[in-house]
């Protein structure tokens, strides 16, 4: 099983931007989003996070409504801070990611867009919004070796994980890690994830914040799945705005060369 606990480091170039463990070096990641907030995001030329309350799986923020008094050291000051997250995937082919935004959902929302974004345009531009916003953002990549039973028993004391965590040296890079695991079951997922921690450590009612970003920067290219004339229309209308000239393509699983009339040898 990987190490929980993972450090904190600080990029040399990309100011107020730092790393939770290794270092994502691949040049691309995907960020899957039904249509309707594919269209809201290039609209207003921005990226929506949000805190991690408003997540739908309960597991995952178990860690972030945790009370840390018994662990939290007096020169750490107002900790556990507050935050908001974001979240990408390294899959290009997702069934499970292709589902999930369009579920249970109607019109325009009920269709799936996938950007492929440049991680290294993504980081730039989330570098000016923290030196304008003075605030700092970190990047990592969600932990799955944990089983259920880990996850639900990490903070008792007698647990085999408790002194690994929370020992004398807890602090951020602790919390944060906590933050970045998720259960085995969504390990296909492959995730990596954002948090911006605010100034003032304070989260506005809304619970979401809307970092604004250049799509026409950072966007390479862009797939939908079932989307009818009008859609990919009206898609291509707000690209246009961004100047982002690729031509969005059919994303197909099932769609292969394969034969189905083979004989067995």
């Amino acid at each position: 099983m990987e190490s929980v606990i993972k450090n904190i480091n600080a990029y040399k170039k990309y100011k107020n931007l730092y790393y939770i463990g290794n270092r994502n070096k691949k040049h691309c990641v995907y960020k899957y989003m039904d249509l309707e907030a594919a269209i809201y995001c290039l609209k207003g030329n921005n990226i929506q996070f949000v805190e991690p309350t408003e997540w739908d799986d309960r597991y995952e923020i178990r860690f972030y409504n945790a009370d840390y008094t018994n662990v939290i050291k007096s020169h750490l000051g107002n900790f556990p801070p507050k935050l908001y997250a974001c979240c990408f995937t390294n899959n290009k082919a997702s069934e499970a990611a292709w589902k999930l935004y369009s579920h249970s959902k109607v019109g325009l929302a009920s269709r799936c867009i996938q950007f492929r974004i440049q991680l290294s345009k993504l980081r730039q531009e989330l570098t000016k919004y923290a030196q304008k916003e003075d605030c700092q953002i970190y990047e990592g990549f969600i932990n799955y070796s944990l089983t259920d039973y880990e996850i639900e028993h990490i903070h008792k004391k007698n647990n085999t994980l408790y002194q690994e965590i929370f020992n004398e040296n807890f602090d951020l890079a602790g919390y944060l890690s906590l933050l970045l695991i998720k259960r085995q079951l969504f390990y296909h997922e492959n995730e990596f994830r954002y948090f911006i921690i605010p100034k003032n450590g304070k989260i506005n009612e809304r619970k979401k914040i809307f970092p604004i970003i250049n799509w026409g920067n950072i966007i390479t290219d862009v797939y939908f799945n079932d989307c009818s004339d009008i859609e990919i229309e009206i898609l291509k209308h707000y690209l246009d705005k961004n100047n982002i000239k690729t031509t969005p393509q059919r994303f197909d699983l099932y769609s292969n060369k394969t034969s189905n009339n083979i004989a067995i040898e």
